[in-house]
C-alpha cells in the first residue's frame, strides 16, 4: 500500500509564513503520520478501508464537508470535561466501505500526546472489523432505535471497538497515556442527564422515546465510552459515588469480555451487560423494562428533573428570575445605625414572611406545594434575588409563573405598606447559585431591566415572558389570573402589586370554571347543567373568599400616606418625586379614580380557533 497517496495534507495561505517554511512544515507533519501507519501495517493492524488521511488547519468544516458528502451524523466532542482532537468516519456502506480520518494540524508530532492521539484514530476502523455482522448494522445508525434489543446491541457496537481499540493502543504505545480526570466525566453526564430531562420534560409533545435516545441514553453512552480509557489502563475506574463505581466498572468488565469473544470467535451472552445497564439507569430513577416486541420497551421516569443532583452538579438550569432593588436603602440603614428605635431590619423580614404567607395559601394543592419548595429568594444589601425553575412547557412555566408573580406581588405590596418602595425586572434565563455566589444570565437581564428601564417603584417583566404568555392557550393564562397580574405601563409590562388576594380568589374559582377546560355545553344538555352548577359553585366561593380576604383599606391607606409622605421629601428632586407620582397614578387608576389611557391589563391576543 502506498501510504503516500492517503495522506493529504491541507494548509492553506497562512500570513507570515512563507511557501517554503509552509511546505516544509506539510512535508514534516506527512512524514510523522506515514510512519504510525508504516509500524501499524507492519503489525497487521491496519485497515484496509482507510481510503485517506487528511491533516488540515480546517478541520471542523473539512468533517463536516465529508459527513455531507457521505450523508451520515457527527458531532464534534467539545464540552468543559472532554474535547475531542480528531474524527474517524465511515460511510455506513457494507458493500464498499469506506473511512476518512481527521486530524487538525495544530495537533503536532511534538506534542506529547500526538502518537495516543494518533494511533486511537488510526485503530478505530481496525477494531470495529471484528465486530459480528448482528452489531455491524449498527455502526453509525442514526437516533433511536425503538427495541430492547437495539438499546443493548446500538451501545454494544460502540464500547466493544473501543475497548478493543485501547487494548492495541497500549500493546503499541508503551508510555503512561494522560486521561480525563473520572469524576470530570460524571459531571459531565451528570450535567447531560439533568439538561435531558429538563428538556423531556419540555417536550410532551414531541416522540418521549427520541428524546429518550438523544438525551437520556447519550449521556450514559458518553460516560461509558469515555470511561473505557481509564479501565483499560487501570483495570478499574473510580468515581465518587460507590453505586455508580460498582455498576460501570461492572458493565466495562462485561464488555471487555464479549469483545475477547468476538476476537477469539468463543460463544457469547448479552445478559450481564444487560442487567449493568438497567441498574445504571435504574440507579438514577430511571426504570427501563422490555416489552418482548421488536419495536419498543417502557421507559418510566418517577423522579422529579429539578432534584437531581442537588448541592452535587455546578452548572445552570432555566429559571424565572426576579431581580429586585429597595429604593433608598443606604439612607435607611444610615437611620437604623443612628436610631435605636428603627425597625428596618425587622420591617423587611416580616415583609418576606407576609409574602411567604400569601403564597402558602395561594399554594394550597399539593402539586402547587411541590412547585414551591423549589422557590429560592437571597437578600444582599438592597439586592434581593428571587428564583424559581421551570419546565419549558405550557403547563409548567405557566403554573411556575405564577408561583413568582404572586411572591413578587405580595413582597411588594408587604414592603410597601412598611414604607419601602421597590423597583425590579422579572426575566428568565440560565441560572446557578450556591451557599458562596449567584451565576446567572438571568439575573444580569433582570439587573438590566430594574436599574436600565424600570425607572419607577415596579417590576417589569422582560420581553421574552410576554412573547410566551401570548403564545400560549388564552383559557392557561386566564386560569392563573395572569391578566390582571400584569399591567400594560404604555408599551412595557410590569407586575400588578394590588389586588392580590382577589386574583388568588379568583384562580381558586376557575377550579370550578368548565369553560376554562374546553367543556361543550351545545351538544349534551347535561353537561350545560353541570356547567351551570359548577359556575354556581365558583361564584358562592368567590364572594365567601373576597369576604374573608378583603383587600385591608387601611393598608392601602397606609400605603399612600407612605408615597404622600415621599413627595413632600423629595418635592425639590424632580426625578425622585416623580417615582412615587407614578405610585399614586396606579393606585388612583386601581380605585377607578381616574381614567388613565396609561394603564391596562394584560390582554391575550384574539387567536383563531
Amino acid at each position: 500500500m502506498e501510504f503516500s497517496t492517503i495522506v493529504e495534507i491541507r494548509i492553506g495561505h497562512t500570513d507570515h509564513v512563507t511557501d517554503d517554511q509552509r511546505q516544509a512544515f506539510e512535508a514534516i507533519l506527512k512524514d510523522a503520520y506515514e510512519k504510525v501507519m508504516l509500524s501499524l501495517q507492519k503489525q497487521g493492524i491496519w485497515c484496509k478501508d482507510i481510503e485517506k488521511v487528511v491533516v488540515t488547519n480546517n478541520y471542523r468544516e473539512d468533517v463536516f464537508a465529508q459527513a455531507k458528502e457521505w450523508d451520515i451524523p457527527v458531532t464534534l466532542s467539545a464540552n468543559k470535561e472532554y474535547i475531542g482532537v480528531a474524527k474517524a468516519l465511515y460511510n455506513h456502506d457494507p458493500e464498499n466501505p469506506k473511512w476518512q480520518l481527521f486530524f487538525p494540524s495544530i495537533l503536532l508530532p511534538s506534542n506529547p500526546d500526538w502518537l495516543a492521539s494518533v494511533l486511537t484514530v488510526y485503530l478505530s476502523p481496525f477494531s470495529q472489523m471484528i465486530l459480528p455482522q448482528s452489531l455491524r448494522q449498527y455502526l453509525g445508525r442514526k437516533l433511536p432505535a425503538y427495541g430492547f434489543k437495539h438499546f443493548t446491541s446500538l451501545t454494544l457496537s460502540g464500547l466493544c471497538p473501543a475497548i478493543h481499540t485501547q487494548q492495541l493502543r497500549n500493546l503499541v504505545l508503551n508510555t503512561e497515556i494522560v486521561t480525563v480526570e473520572p469524576q470530570g466525566l460524571f459531571n459531565l453526564f451528570a450535567r447531560k442527564l439533568k439538561r435531558g430531562l429538563y428538556r423531556y420534560n419540555a417536550n410532551p409533545d414531541k416522540d418521549q422515546l427520541w428524546l429518550f435516545w438523544e438525551d437520556t441514553y447519550a449521556a450514559m453512552y458518553n460516560l461509558l465510552l469515555r470511561s473505557v480509557d481509564i479501565f483499560v489502563r487501570d483495570g478499574k475506574i473510580i468515581f465518587e459515588d460507590k453505586v455508580v463505581t460498582e455498576i460501570v466498572n461492572r458493565i466495562l468488565m462485561e464488555v471487555a469480555k464479549i469483545t475477547d469473544s468476538f476476537t477469539k470467535g468463543n460463544e457469547y451472552t448479552y445478559d450481564a451487560f444487560e442487567k449493568g445497564l438497567i441498574d445504571f439507569l435504574s440507579y438514577f430513577r430511571i426504570e427501563i423494562t422490555d416489552t418482548h416486541l421488536e419495536d419498543s420497551f417502557y421507559i418510566h421516569l418517577d423522579k422529579n428533573p429539578k432534584d437531581y443532583f442537588k448541592n452535587l452538579l455546578v452548572d445552570t438550569e432555566p429559571r424565572i428570575v426576579c431581580f429586585m432593588d429597595i429604593l433608598g436603602f443606604s439612607q435607611m440603614i444610615e437611620d437604623y445605625e443612628q436610631n435605636d428605635l428603627s425597625t428596618v431590619l425587622q420591617d423587611i423580614q416580616k415583609a418576606f414572611k407576609n409574602a411567604i404567607s400569601v403564597l402558602n395559601y395561594q399554594a394550597g394543592d399539593a402539586k402547587s406545594q411541590e412547585f414551591l419548595q423549589y422557590l429560592e429568594y437571597k437578600t444582599f444589601s438592597d439586592n434581593i434575588c428571587i428564583s424559581l425553575p421551570y419546565f419549558d412547557n405550557e403547563t409548567d412555566f405557566l403554573a411556575n409563573l405564577n408561583l413568582m408573580v404572586t411572591f413578587v406581588r405580595g413582597l411588594q405590596y408587604a414592603l410597601m405598606t412598611l414604607g419601602f418602595f421597590t423597583r425590579g425586572g422579572l426575566t428568565i434565563g440560565s441560572y446557578y447559585s450556591d451557599q458562596n455566589m449567584i451565576f446567572s444570565k438571568a439575573l444580569v437581564d433582570a439587573y438590566h431591566l430594574e436599574s436600565k428601564k424600570a425607572v419607577y417603584p415596579r417590576v417589569l417583566i422582560a420581553d421574552n415572558i410576554i412573547e410566551k404568555l401570548v403564545a400560549y392557550k388564552p383559557a392557561s393564562v386566564k386560569f392563573f389570573s395572569l391578566e390582571s397580574s400584569i399591567i400594560r405601563d404604555k408599551k412595557l409590562y410590569c407586575i400588578n402589586p394590588f389586588m392580590l388576594m382577589k386574583d388568588t380568589s379568583q384562580m381558586i374559582v376557575n377550579l370550578f370554571n368548565p369553560d376554562l377546560y374546553g367543556v361543550d355545553s351545545d351538544s349534551e344538555p347535561l353537561i350545560g347543567i353541570l356547567k351551570t352548577m359548577t359556575s354556581h359553585l365558583g361564584d358562592m366561593l368567590q364572594n365567601q373568599l373576597i369576604e374573608a380576604i378583603p383587600e385591608d383599606d387601611m393598608q392601602l391607606q397606609t400605603i399612600i400616606d407612605y408615597v404622600n409622605d415621599r413627595k413632600v421629601q423629595f418635592r425639590n428632586d424632580r426625578r425622585a418625586w416623580a417615582k412615587y407620582l407614578w405610585v399614586e397614578m396606579l393606585i388612583a387608576w386601581k380605585n377607578g379614580q381616574i381614567d388613565s389611557k396609561r394603564f391596562s391589563h394584560f390582554t391575550m391576543p384574539d387567536k383563531e380557533v
